[in-house]
């Protein structure tokens, strides 16, 4: 749970019933009706990722791998489907849906990290999103305890033993080239704000999916 804490906007009272952020007219901000003395409480959706077995989404339920679609269709509801008829996005739970030729879940996966907006993962334990990638890693080696594909190493790994998927676009490595080649271009300091927001991205793994058992092979990568 976020909580977002907003101060009045009202100054101290002075003389003539007016105040010190009052406009001329003495008419008292509008965004000081609505925020005086308020808190609000953005509710992350909760969901725990059980690697081999599912999800579960708080106040929701349980999306099982192997589950038909007509009941994950019960549990979250019907949703536009993308080009693929087999894949489907709820994007009120930053997440898409594979179902394989049986119409059974075969694959899940969080496409909205590092900083996903409405839902809080865990994963034995742990947020993914907020891992660091290198802990991301070392949890994920541990709990695999076994043969990893990574032939995209450093964007992408399969952890074939768990069935666990993780990915990002960029490295740091890469942003710090990007940075360097604005600098030179004298390019920086426009886009200084948005190289740093993608140096912190890249510091995270993006996305993590979890598949049935023998999902993930050493032929078909992450």
């Amino acid at each position: 749970m976020v909580v977002l804490k907003f101060r009045s906007f009202v100054g101290p009272t002075v003389p003539g019933g007016r105040n010190s952020n009052t406009p001329t007219d003495g008419k008292p901000l509008a965004l000081c009706a609505i925020f005086r003395n308020s808190l609000v409480i953005l509710r992350m959706i909760k969901i725990k990722i059980k690697p081999l077995e599912g999800i579960e989404i708080e106040n929701v339920g349980n999306l099982y791998l192997g589950q038909l679609r007509s009941d994950v269709e019960k549990l979250l509801g019907i949703t536009s489907e993308s080009d693929n008829p087999n894949q489907v996005y709820y994007y009120n739970y930053e997440l898409r849906v594979d179902y394989d030729n049986m119409n059974e879940v075969e694959f899940i996966e969080f496409l909205f990290g590092p900083f996903p907006s409405k839902t809080e993962l865990s994963i034995y334990g742990h947020n993914p999103f907020l891992l660091k990638a290198e802990e991301l890693l070392r949890l994920l080696i541990e709990k695999n305890d076994g043969e990893i594909d990574d032939q995209e190493a450093k964007y992408g790994y399969a952890f074939l033993n768990i069935s666990v998927g993780i990915w990002r676009e960029a490295t740091p490595e890469d942003i710090e080239e990007s940075i360097i080649e604005n600098k030179q271009n004298g390019n920086y300091e426009h886009n200084k704000s948005w190289l740093l927001e993608e140096f912190e991205k890249s510091t995270h793994f993006w996305t993590i999916g979890i598949g049935k058992s023998k999902y993930y092979s050493l032929s078909n990568g992450a």
